[in-house]
């Protein structure tokens, strides 16, 4: 072991301490992170699934254009890979909520809109 002056072993035992608690800090967010989780799914009653878009398109009665448009003005979000597009259920069950009672082409126009002010 080399030696170390008061100084250093002052630093290194402020840095083993530090670390310590930034370990401590993670561990409880990701606590946190698996309680709302658990929270979300009891409150959903069911997994978060990725859902192809065919399968969105069939859910939701609409040609492929809609569905372009609406994943185009980020009324759906959607995960891509090299090869596919997915949509996550629980953002497929929130754009359903969003949208009740609403026709899809005044949706569909009103978020233009917006996006056209921007």
């Amino acid at each position: 072991m080399k030696n170390l002056n008061i100084g250093e072993l002052f630093n290194e035992s402020i840095k083993t301490i530090i670390l310590q608690e930034v370990k401590n800090a993670k561990q409880e967010i990701e606590k946190k992170t698996d309680r709302e989780k658990i929270v979300i799914l009891m409150q959903r009653g069911y997994p978060n699934e990725l859902i192809p878009k065919e399968k969105v398109r069939k859910r939701l009665n609409i040609g492929k254009e809609t569905l372009k448009d609406l994943i185009d003005l980020g009324l759906i979000p959607v995960i891509r890979n090299k090869r596919a597009t997915k949509i996550a259920s629980y953002d497929l069950d929130d754009f359903i909520e969003r949208s009740k009672g609403k026709d899809l082409s005044e949706v569909i126009e009103e978020a233009k809109s917006r996006k056209e002010v921007i």
